[in-house]
């Protein structure tokens, strides 16, 4: 049995409006994807499947670390990219346990959230977790972020994105996965709040 394929273009429900709000948001890679129905070969992708999958454990769902209740033995670096509209503010935090095995314990995102509600949760979070070291994007959005925070909390440090720094990141990224040395849990669902 074959499958219909229906595009966008052939739905009445689905207003101009809609469309250029959807297109707003989505990377052009997932537009592709999603609404023009061009699904992209796996084989093109720098982290494939296999690769993703053996670093997913079936463990309890994120947060690991709950701030008060979670009593922290190995240190805790986080990381923040900030985002408004077009893109959202990521917070990925990492235990580093042994091994010189990164475990993800904590993701946030914001899309669409003022930058004062965005600072004021960053500073419980560091206040509440006692974070080793916390990276911040300083470019864009992210150098008033860095020039404030970095003022109240001596381990911040910032990160400012250039092409060659962001190919570094990746790439490290990339080996840490290959190598198995980057775990994380099959339910990224998050709900906190410090």
């Amino acid at each position: 049995m074959e499958l219909a394929k229906v595009h966008y273009s052939m739905a009445p429900h689905i207003t101009e409006e809609d469309l250029k709000a959807m297109k707003a948001v989505m990377p052009p890679l997932e537009w592709e994807q999603e609404m023009d129905m061009k699904f992209l070969d796996e084989l093109n992708a720098l982290f494939p499947y296999e690769v993703i999958m053996a670093c997913t454990i079936q463990d309890r769902p994120y947060p690991y670390v709950v701030p008060g209740k979670t009593k922290i033995e190995n240190p805790i670096y986080t990381g923040i990219d900030f985002g408004r509209y077009r893109d959202s503010t990521v917070i990925i935090a990492l235990e580093k346990m042994e091994n010189e095995i990164m475990r993800v314990v904590f993701i946030k995102e914001f899309l669409g959230i003022d930058m004062v509600t965005q600072r004021e949760y960053i500073s419980k979070l560091i206040d509440a977790l006692s974070l080793i070291q916390v990276m911040i994007d300083k470019t864009g959005l992210g150098i008033p972020m860095y020039d404030f925070l970095s003022q109240q909390y001596p381990n911040i440090e910032g990160v400012t994105f250039t092409a060659a720094r962001k190919e570094a990141m990746i790439l490290n990224l990339y080996n840490y996965m290959n190598a198995r040395r980057l775990i994380m849990s099959a339910d990224c669902s998050i709900v906190y709040d410090c």
